[in-house]
């Protein structure tokens, strides 16, 4: 009785050391199973980030970008410029936090990058429209836009270059020509790029404008400030930066034309005067009006502002019958030049290929395809009889001569054409059975008895 009643007396105690033993095993094997599933965790996740080789690259390439070393930090940053689509999004959030970093050089090395892996990753999708990248190409736009106002000026470039290649018409998804942006972050890029329009700086100026032709389109602005730009900056290659933006942002503008051929007669560096020639090549057709202003840019000297100038009437069509002779003109220097691409000729033929200017180009394409020794001349040289097809008649006795060639090119191309004139082409048939039955070359015995039947058949 005394032994159970001192047991009792002591039970309380004893029941809390046993409930204390019990909890502290059960809290140890709690503790253990959290510590078991915190690593099945990190090899789950291991491997989900590391499922292929170019996940584990990737997974290496931004755990670098918070290594003590600014040189490897840099070089991870510069590596990440191209990704799958599939390691986008932890690439960009990793590269916009790399914009922060206090190395000048990797935060120039994060903007570069950002871009270019936006759209690696959308090439690589293959303009899936199920990969939407709106999510991606916001937070890296939101990203760079204080790093537009960056302490050094080399960041600041990058940065804004980084805007402008986001804002260009790539197979972005969506509808075309558009950027996977929200309307927010289009007009906070367009505030961040505008002002740098002014800077001290004509590097900075000249990126700025570059950048501002590919927002400033998609966020609605015009192209005001670039015109003036164009006009009256001191600097002559932000003055060109502001030509290349204003035919890439607003090809469009019907003013454009008036300004760029006014320039053509004021400016004074040649290098200047090519981009103006150029500016006006990229336009889209000419407004009906300037077309006595494009006929008198034709008389110059130089071959760049002809060719451009040439281009600019080519998209009148019909309407630029009156440039006919001078396009004649700038042909026959084209057929002396050895490197002139033939432009004026083809434009000839798109806008009257029975034109007088057309017909009088006949005779001498063909003696150039008989006579020259560049494959790549022959080839230009018979485009436009191609093109005139029974109007280039005229040509008919020199492509016969054509016919006799050692190259078989040339005897190919000739006959080609020959085909295409069609019934007034009849008196070389017989030049072409001659072919069909003894020409070595297999392909050019083919071609010659096809053009033979079809001349043959035709009326």
């Amino acid at each position: 009785m005394i032994g159970r009643s001192m047991g009792h007396k002591t039970s309380p105690r004893a029941w809390r050391s046993r409930i204390i033993r019990h909890l502290q095993i059960r809290l140890s094997r709690f503790m253990a199973l959290i510590a078991v599933g915190a690593i099945l965790f990190s090899a789950w996740l291991y491997h989900y980030e590391n499922r292929s080789d170019q996940q584990a690259w990737t997974s290496s390439q931004i755990l670098a970008l918070r290594d003590p070393d600014g040189a490897r930090r840099r070089q991870a940053a510069e590596n990440l410029y191209r990704v799958e689509p599939e390691n986008l999004a932890r690439t960009v959030a990793a590269l916009a936090g790399a914009l922060a970093d206090p190395d000048w050089a990797v935060r120039r090395a994060a903007a570069r990058s950002l871009p270019a892996a936006i759209r690696t990753a959308i090439g690589s999708s293959g303009g899936n429209p199920n990969a939407d990248l709106t999510a991606d190409t916001d937070l890296a736009v939101r990203a760079l836009i204080p790093v537009c106002r960056d302490s050094r000026d080399e960041v600041r470039i990058e940065a804004r270059q980084a805007l402008g290649m986001l804002f260009e018409k790539a197979p972005f998804p969506g509808s075309a020509g558009s950027v996977p942006l929200t309307r927010a972050a289009t007009e906070a890029a367009l505030d961040a790029v505008s002002p740098e329009m002014q800077d001290v700086s004509p590097q900075v100026r000249a990126q700025a404008v570059w950048s501002f032709a590919r927002v400033g389109p998609v966020a609605g602005a015009g192209d005001d400030a670039v015109k003036e730009i164009a006009e009256n900056d001191p600097e002559r290659k932000v003055r060109i930066a502001a030509l290349h933006a204003l035919s890439v942002g607003w090809p469009e503008d019907p003013l454009l034309y008036p300004l760029l051929l006014r320039r053509l007669k004021v400016v004074i560096a040649p290098e200047e005067h090519i981009h103006v020639a150029l500016a006006i090549g990229s336009l889209a057709r000419p407004p009906y009006e300037t077309l006595p202003a494009l006929i008198d840019a034709l008389s110059t000297d130089d071959s760049v502002v002809r060719r451009s100038i040439t281009v600019a009437l080519g998209k009148l069509g019909a309407a630029a019958r009156p440039a006919l002779p001078a396009l004649a003109r700038v042909a026959r220097i084209g057929l002396e030049d050895q490197h002139d691409p033939l432009t004026a000729i083809d434009v000839i033929a798109t806008i009257d290929p029975g034109s007088t200017e057309a017909q009088a180009l006949v005779q001498p394409l063909a003696a150039l395809l008989r006579d020259s020794p560049s494959s790549f001349r022959r080839h230009q040289a018979a485009f436009l009889p191609m093109k005139l097809g029974p109007t280039a008649a005229a040509a008919v006795a020199t492509l016969r001569e054509a016919l006799n060639s050692r190259d078989p090119d040339v005897r190919q191309k000739a006959i080609m054409i020959l085909r295409r004139v069609g019934p007034a082409a009849r008196s070389a048939i017989p030049d072409l059975a001659s072919l069909a039955r003894d020409d070595p070359t297999r392909s050019v015995r083919q071609s010659a008895q096809q053009a033979a039947d079809t001349i043959d058949r035709s009326k």
